[in-house]
Formats: structure tokens, C-alpha cells, sequence
């Protein structure tokens, strides 16, 4: 693969306001010889060259963190669009397959006395399985949990994690 990137953003913090927070970032690829790991008849999965492709998104996020680190709430939203720029008619200027266009992540976590914890809440938008875009996925919707121990060290801290994923 070859690849030309761009993204531009901007973020704002405001601690003495309750923690608030903003971001956004607007971005863009284009790539050549583009390496799609696809699905087969066989069930088997492997890569397939789909020559160009053009990615460009948007990301933003808000964060709030009300009770310094006792309690931070996070969002954040991507729009992706993700299109194939060569191929057969039926593929050209389709959506690359098992890429969801918008996804939303919710997070709540909280740090007290070295212990950590967060859950997350993770929804993406439906998602095309095929180059031609005629069969795709449903949306799907899942929960990821954290627990940790964080402890200072004379320069920054150790932290050990555990997370269950796709609840």
C-alpha cells in the first residue's frame, strides 16, 4: 500500500470548568494498492488488492469531568467514508466492505485511590460485506468494562488492567 494522509483538528480544555472538553478533527486518505482483508466463499479470510481508494472523515468528542477524576464522562462520534476509486463498474465509488460510516462511543470511567474503572458503551452503523455494497451487516451495539490498579513510581506510575470486551 501507498498512502497520502491529511487531518487537521482542533481541541479545547477547559479544567476550571467542570472539565469540559471538545475536540474535532477532519481527515483524509488516499491510497494505491489498497490491502482489503475479505472474506470468501470458503468462509476462509484473505487479502485482496482493491487498487485506490479514497477515506475521509470526520471525528469529534466531548469530554466532562465534573469531580476531577472521581467521575469523567466521554463521548466521541466518527463519520467515515471510505470509497473504493477503481475496480469493475459495480465496485468503483462504493463503500469499502467492513467499514462502518458512523460510529458513537460513550465513556464513563473513574479514578479513586489508584483504582480505576470504566465502561464503555460502543455503537457502529451498519457495514457493507461486499465490494459491489449488495449484502451487509446490521448495526451492532456492545459494552466493554475496565478495572485497574495504578500506583506511583519515582518517574510515572504503573498500571495493570483488566477488560471484558463485547458484553
Amino acid at each position: 500500500e501507498h498512502a497520502t494522509d491529511f487531518d487537521a483538528g482542533a481541541s479545547l480544555e477547559l479544567p476550571e470548568f467542570a472539565g469540559i472538553g471538545a475536540s474535532f478533527t477532519w481527515f483524509g486518505n488516499s491510497v494505491s494498492d489498497l490491502i482489503l482483508w475479505h472474506e470468501g466463499t470458503d468462509f476462509v479470510w484473505r487479502p485482496t488488492n482493491i487498487g485506490k481508494a479514497e477515506i475521509r472523515g470526520i471525528e469529534t468528542g466531548a469530554s466532562m469531568n465534573p469531580w476531577r477524576d472521581l467521575l469523567t464522562l466521554k463521548w466521541s462520534f466518527t463519520h467515515l467514508d471510505a470509497r473504493s476509486k477503481s475496480g469493475t463498474p459495480e465496485e468503483y465509488d462504493k463503500q469499502l466492505p467492513n467499514r462502518p460510516n458512523d460510529v458513537h462511543k460513550i465513556t464513563v470511567e473513574s479514578r479513586h485511590a489508584g483504582i480505576l474503572a470504566s465502561v464503555d458503551f460502543l455503537s457502529a452503523g451498519r457495514r457493507y460485506t461486499t465490494t459491489t455494497n449488495s449484502a451487509s451487516l446490521p448495526a451492532y451495539h456492545v459494552f466493554n468494562v475496565l478495572l485497574g490498579y495504578s500506583w506511583p513510581m519515582t518517574v510515572g506510575r504503573m498500571e495493570i488492567k483488566g477488560e471484558v470486551r463485547n458484553l
